[in-house]
């Protein structure tokens, strides 16, 4: 029986040129994989996005639970598992006082919810958007 070690890393590049590192033991082999470069404007609404998520203080909010994993949920309190009663409870997490504004950088959603609104027929999406955090 032969024991053999392999080790992959990933290097990237802001340029688009990425590499991938394979070592078996210690021999390195460089593998290049080139992406489209991103333009000055992209690289900075990338980076942007990137500080507002993680800005002091805030965190992600995972708002992307599964229609089964809300079955649980609202088996638990005997709450039927509608897609209405799904709308109703994000409409609750989404709309809660401003006084989370400055705790949360972003909410990861689940795709039923892109498509859903608020009694007033605002888009989930758009309203945490409006609210200064990424979506």
């Amino acid at each position: 029986s032969t024991f053999f070690s392999l080790s992959l890393s990933f290097s990237p590049s802001l340029e688009g040129s990425h590499h991938f590192v394979c070592s078996p033991f210690s021999n390195r082999v460089k593998m290049p994989h080139a992406y489209p470069f991103l333009s000055p404007d992209q690289k900075k609404e990338l980076s942007d996005i990137a500080q507002r998520i993680v800005a002091p203080g805030k965190g992600i909010l995972a708002a992307d639970e599964s229609t089964g994993s809300v079955a649980k949920r609202f088996q638990s309190i005997n709450a039927e598992n509608t897609e209405e009663n799904r709308r109703l409870y994000r409409q609750l997490l989404f709309t809660a006082d401003d006084r989370i504004k400055p705790c949360i950088g972003g909410v990861i959603l689940f795709h039923e919810t892109l498509y859903q609104n608020t009694d007033d027929g605002t888009n989930f999406a758009q309203l945490i958007k409006d609210r200064g955090i990424v979506v």
